[in-house]
């Protein structure tokens, strides 16, 4: 081969048949990745929501103690979509929004189960105790049918209990 058409086959690119084949491979990759990435977002949307009303727990807990008023985690179902956020207790009967709390809603694509003491409320005394505590309405319970479909942990737990612990479940 002359110079010339050395280079001219060197940089001449790639056949339309290695391209289908490139192509073809792309796609069977990503078509696997897609329901595990699928998988990966809900799982991360179930604990992100149980990990945050856990963390909203919590914190009504331990602002209780430190400011030495009741507090409370305030929860409201409309439709399919329930919402939660801290409070704090002004004087009997009177709650107003703890600074710095705002409402949360959890993902419709979940489930919530709320079997609470009281009506729709979680509320921590001053020596950070649940009060009106009923050891058979104790929990949060936040299941994903679409894990469940899969055979996957679908449901995370929260529990609380009198002396104010709270315990984060996963099954």
């Amino acid at each position: 081969m002359t110079g010339n058409k050395r280079r001219a086959a060197l940089t001449r690119g790639f056949s339309a048949l290695e391209m289908i084949v490139v192509v073809a491979l792309l796609g069977i990759a990503v078509g696997e990745a897609i329901p595990q990435i699928r998988n990966a977002l809900e799982i991360r949307a179930l604990e992100g929501a149980a990990r945050d009303i856990h963390q909203a727990l919590q914190t009504a807990k331990w602002k209780a103690t430190a400011d030495k008023i009741n507090y409370r985690v305030r929860f409201s179902v409309s439709g399919t979509t329930t919402s939660y956020i801290v409070e704090r207790q002004l004087t009997a009967g009177t709650w107003t929004t703890a600074p710095s709390s705002v409402l949360k809603s959890i993902p419709n694509k979940l489930t919530v189960t709320l079997t609470l003491p009281s009506t729709k409320d979680v509320i921590f005394t001053p020596t950070g105790f649940v009060d009106s505590y009923d050891s058979t309405k104790n929990s949060i319970v936040i299941s994903s049918a679409k894990l469940s479909l899969l055979r996957q942990p679908a449901n995370r737990t929260i529990r609380f209990y009198a002396g104010g612990s709270i315990q984060y479940l996963k099954s």
